[in-house]
This record gives C-alpha cells, sequence and structure tokens, in this order.
C-alpha cells in the first residue's frame, strides 16, 4: 500500500508543478515558461512607472516586438497594459495587438479516410524500386565499360591496350614484305645472270 501512496503523492506533485497562477498547463515545459513569465511580470511590476504612459509604452511595444510573453499569463499581462495604455489616451491602430501562437480551433479534413487509406507503404517500395533501377543501370555500365575494352583490345587500330601488338605485327608485316622483295630482286639477279 505505500507504494500506491508515494505514486499518489508524485501525481499530485506533477499536477501541482503544472498549474500556475490558476492556469493548468500541458506540460511541465510549458509551466516553467509560465513561471518564468510570471516573475518578469513581477520585476516590472516592481520597477516600472504605470504613471509614465511614454515608459509604459515602450515596455508594452518591447515586449510584442521581442515576443517576451507566451503563455496565457504574459498575455493576459500584454493585454492589460494595452487597455491601461487605451485609456490613458492612445489609439487602439497605433499599439500593436497581442499575438497569439497557438491554434484553439481544430480543423477537419476536408475528406475522412480509413486508416488503410492514409498509410502510404507506396514510400518503402518506391526506395526498393530506385534500388532495384540503381544496380541495374551500375550493372549496365560496366558491362558497357567491359565492352570498351574488348573492343579497344581487339581493335586493329593502335590504342593503349593493343599499341605493342600493333607495332609489332606492322614490324613483322613490313619484315616480310622486304623478305618478299628481297627475294623477288635475288631470283631477277639469277635469272638475269645466267
Amino acid at each position: 500500500m505505500s507504494a500506491e501512496l508515494k505514486e499518489q503523492e508524485s501525481v499530485q506533485l506533477d499536477k501541482e508543478d503544472i498549474i500556475v497562477d490558476g492556469y493548468r498547463f500541458q506540460s511541465p515545459e510549458d509551466a516553467a515558461l509560465a513561471k518564468q513569465e510570471l516573475k518578469k511580470i513581477e520585476y516590472l511590476q516592481e520597477h516600472v512607472d504605470y504613471q509614465d504612459t511614454a515608459m509604459l509604452r515602450n515596455v508594452y511595444q518591447k515586449a510584442i516586438e521581442s515576443r517576451a510573453f507566451r503563455t496565457p499569463i504574459g498575455q493576459n499581462y500584454l493585454h492589460s497594459l494595452r487597455r491601461l495604455l487605451v485609456k490613458e489616451g492612445y489609439s487602439e491602430e497605433e499599439l500593436p495587438y497581442v499575438t497569439m501562437y497557438h491554434n484553439y480551433t481544430v480543423k477537419k479534413r476536408k475528406e475522412t479516410s480509413t486508416a488503410k487509406q492514409r498509410i502510404n507503404p507506396a514510400k518503402k517500395r518506391e526506395k526498393a524500386d530506385k534500388l532495384t533501377i540503381s544496380i541495374l543501370l551500375n550493372v549496365f555500365l560496366a558491362l558497357l565499360v567491359v565492352g570498351m575494352f574488348a573492343i579497344a583490345y581487339t581493335s586493329e587500330y593502335p590504342n593503349i591496350l593493343n599499341y605493342e601488338r600493333a607495332i609489332v605485327d606492322k614490324y613483322a608485316a613490313w619484315e616480310q614484305d622486304l623478305t618478299e622483295r628481297e627475294d623477288a630482286l635475288r631470283e631477277e639477279k639469277l635469272q638475269s645472270g645466267k
């Protein structure tokens, strides 16, 4: 039973940590931000002369521009400053409005669909298709490179792969041609010398 009591105490502490100045926040982080804003408000209330409307307007303007207050606590403070400035003679148009940073209404979807229709497993299939295409393209390019080397090696024109063989074959052909001519000349001399 003591474990259950400790659990209930921790839940109550968590709820207390989330409540700030009468507002219940959804997360401890938001509550911590609200506590910081509450400290800023207390500091401003101690140090700002609320009778000096020019100073009050500057504080309001700076808080709006710097987005110093984002929680409802801070936005309520800004709204009260704005009402005070309007009461002191500033017009609604010359004071910037308090900006709300959250949507408070839920937008409905244009069309409702079942969960299976919303889930799109095609992305995995697209990745697999892209991988297959990439592999096939790489294999094709590798075959092209091998084919180019085969053509270059078997070509009769000299290139970097077969230049030695081509030159040797060329010199061998010249040597054979010269040998045939020499033989032909010798035969002519022998026949003319008889």
